[in-house]
């Protein structure tokens, strides 16, 4: 009896042994590189009270694919409507940078949609028309103050030279995380930049 007790805990040991712990291929979690779907708009080190600063993405529905001859069509992988990222801007004081906040209002949303907390929650809306995923907010330096600023991607991430982008999709289809890679950004992922 002692015997079956063994190799029934023997059996257990190697069951257990053998779970798969990555849940990103239990939840259809799936992650790609696509370099240039974010922009920041104009692309100036200096703003002036009252100017915005404009964030813009365009995530096209055909996207290349690494090692696939034929392009990924997003909607229909994802089923999603939208895309999802976040940013901050921080003004710096002495030594902290200190987040800005402005009211939801505040912002200039032109495509997308956008709320604002601790950091910008953006939303890259899908249009059908031009059969891309959208996002065109701007941020307005109001009554923070002229000094020096920095905007990061990388509030939620780790990611220091790019932008992740996280579709909101419908049931039982693939929620795919873009990589996009951003110009204008220091070695530690910052648009640095003042307003004057």
């Amino acid at each position: 009896m002692k015997k079956i007790q063994y190799l029934a805990l023997l059996l257990l040991a190697l069951l257990l042994s053998n779970c798969d712990t990555n849940d990103d291929g239990f939840y259809l979690n799936k992650f790609m590189d696509a370099s240039g779907l974010v922009t920041i708009v104009p692309h100036s080190s200096t703003y002036a009270l009252n100017e915005k600063l404009f964030v813009k993405v365009n995530i096209p529905r055909l996207l290349p694919e690494a090692g696939q001859s034929t392009l990924l069509d997003v909607v229909t992988t994802t089923g999603a409507q939208q895309f999802t990222f976040s940013y901050v801007i921080e003004k710096q004081n002495g030594t902290n940078w200190e987040v800005v906040y402005v009211e939801d209002s505040s912002l200039d949303v032109i495509k997308g949609a956008a709320i604002n907390g601790a950091f910008v929650y953006g939303g890259c809306n899908y249009n059908s028309t031009n059969e891309s995923y959208e996002y065109e907010v701007g941020f307005p330096f109001l009554t923070t103050g002229t000094g020096n600023y920095r905007l990061s991607f990388g509030y939620n991430s780790d990611a220091t030279g790019s932008v992740e982008l996280r579709s909101q999709s419908s049931v039982a289809h693939v929620i795919l995380n873009l990589n996009s890679a951003i110009t204008g950004l220091d070695g530690n992922g910052y648009y640095f930049f003042t307003v004057q």
